[in-house]
């Protein structure tokens, strides 16, 4: 029977996507499925494809469609993607280097610390805090709208929280340091 979106995780695309060489697929479809399990049998490579269990329409004519590896299919000049992250959540690690820098190093700066005594209290603190707290991982799915722009495509609209999720969560760390 069907598995609930509750009951099913993505990391499996995130561990194999670091795999060298290792082509990781999901079908739409049924059509897609059986075309992307031909392509996969002739890829010179490793291969993944992912398929769910869930009941899922149909959505393309298996009389005129053809999967092709590496081709996305858009229609018209905007798409929309959405991607799916599974990453290191650094937050904890950096929230602590931070609030300790921030701790020590003022009453370091007052007393005429020089900037190579500053520099070395920093790099303790954020060793110290990795030896302390676990960064733990994190999924995160975000969706982005890509414009099509002499023939190439750009992103239009990207979320902030992208921007957490390609640093580790460096911006909210430090946004907690100073709200804690």
């Amino acid at each position: 029977g069907e598995d609930g979106a509750s009951h099913q995780c993505c990391e499996d695309f995130a561990l194999l996507r670091v795999i060298p060489g290792m082509l990781v697929m999901s079908p739409a479809d049924d059509v897609e499925a059986r075309q992307m399990v031909r392509a996969a049998y002739e890829y010179d490579g490793p291969v993944y494809i992912r398929l769910g269990r869930a009941a899922i329409p149909v959505f393309h004519d298996e009389a005129t469609y053809k999967f092709q590896i590496g081709k996305a299919e858009v229609s018209g000049d905007t798409a929309t993607v959405k991607v799916d992250f599974a990453y290191t959540d650094a937050s904890d690690v950096m929230t602590l280097a931070v609030v300790n820098y921030v701790r020590q190093g003022l009453s370091m700066a007052v007393s005429g610390a020089s900037e190579d005594e500053m520099i070395a209290l920093l790099v303790s603190c954020f060793e110290s805090a990795a030896q302390t707290v676990s960064p733990g991982t994190a999924e995160k799915s975000v969706t982005l709208t890509l414009v099509k722009k002499d023939a190439s495509w750009k992103i239009k609209d990207a979320p902030d929280e992208i921007a957490d999720i390609l640093t580790s969560n460096m911006i909210s760390a430090v946004q907690n340091a100073f709200t804690n």
